[in-house]
C-alpha cells in the first residue's frame, strides 16, 4: 500500500542517523523526529508532505476518473 512506501521511505531517509543510534543527548531530537514522521505516516499518510497529490494520482491511473467511486474509497 502506499502507506508502507512512506513508512519505508522516511526509515530509508533516516537510515543512517537510526543505524548509529542515541550515542549522545544531541541525537535525541533527531530521534524524536523521525519517530514522529512515522507516527504521522501511521495514523494517515495524507499529513505528509506531498502524499495527497501522489496517493490521488496513483488512485486516479488505477481507477479512472470516477468521482464517486473516489470519494466511497475515503469513506
Amino acid at each position: 500500500t502506499e502507506q508502507k512506501k512512506y513508512y519505508r521511505a522516511i526509515l530509508e531517509r533516516n537510515f543512517s542517523f537510526l543505524q548509529k543510534g542515541t550515542t549522545s543527548a544531541a541525537n535525541i531530537p533527531n530521534l524524536m523526529n523521525t519517530m514522529m514522521e512515522l507516527r504521522k505516516c501511521c495514523i494517515h499518510p495524507y499529513l505528509l508532505n506531498g502524499a495527497e497529490d501522489q496517493i490521488q494520482f496513483d488512485y486516479k491511473q488505477a481507477n479512472g476518473e470516477d468521482k464517486e467511486a473516489y470519494y466511497k474509497a475515503l469513506i
